[in-house]
């Protein structure tokens, strides 16, 4: 039980690739005490090919996605329709 609260040195919440070290620190503001900082430990972020392309999805890339995806079935569909013709 406890209020936490984490001080992120990046601008973002989510972690860049790349090594990094975490520590902890309890203190008391009732009674001005601070406990001696937790050992440090590091580790390592990595991403895979599915983070880093739910990365790039917004709205601009989905309907771009949508209207290329829509485009080439009606395309299809002509190419489809000529050659079935008599």
């Amino acid at each position: 039980k406890g209020v936490w609260e984490i001080n992120h040195s990046q601008g973002d919440v989510e972690l860049t690739p790349g090594d990094h070290t975490i520590f902890a620190v309890a203190i008391d503001p009732v009674s001005k005490v601070k406990s001696r900082p937790s050992a440090v430990t590091m580790f390592t972020v990595k991403r895979n090919l599915w983070v880093t392309m739910f990365k790039y999805l917004n709205i601009q890339t989905t309907l771009v996605s949508l209207g290329v995806l829509l485009i080439t079935i009606l395309w299809l569909y002509r190419i489809n329709k000529k050659e079935l013709a008599p």
